[in-house]
């Protein structure tokens, strides 16, 4: 399973925030190499990994 969490700030959590996680793909993983960069230009973070299920790439469209 591949994550990203989002902070979300909560006064009665510790410190002040939760992160609240969000699956990305659910048969992919970090695998065994991954990167984080814009790679469309469109100013947000994309993913790519690369592991023993092959090499995927996921453009942040999630988060708009």
């Amino acid at each position: 399973m591949l994550y990203v969490y989002r902070t979300v700030r909560n006064k009665n959590a510790p410190g002040g925030a939760e992160f609240i996680p969000e699956v990305i793909h659910n048969r992919s993983g970090a695998g065994s190499h991954f990167a984080v960069a814009d790679l469309n230009g469109d100013g947000q973070p994309d993913i790519v990994t690369s592991g023993v299920f092959g090499s995927f790439v996921f453009l942040n469209h999630w988060r708009r």
